[in-house]
């Protein structure tokens, strides 16, 4: 998850937070990044998510009891 080091609303401690909570998830803290870390470095970040998707990544499992979506039913 990139992050933006100077985030004033959104601190780097609770990205630490949400990336536990998510599987495969990592924070990348970005130099000079606020809350619109798209808008304030979109090459870091564009950087950032295509190494991302070249990593290797497990596919997600269905969580026990719960059906997965079908692409089919997405309107």
């Amino acid at each position: 998850m990139p992050w933006g080091k100077e985030d004033r609303f959104f601190k780097l401690e609770l990205a630490h937070r949400l990336a536990a909570m998510l599987p495969n998830a990592r924070v990348e803290p970005i130099e000079g990044g606020r809350t619109f870390i798209a808008i304030d470095r979109p090459q870091e970040v564009s950087d950032l998510i295509a190494a991302f998707m070249s990593d290797e990544v497990p596919k997600s499992q269905p969580v026990a009891g719960r059906s997965t979506l079908d692409p089919a039913d997405v309107t």
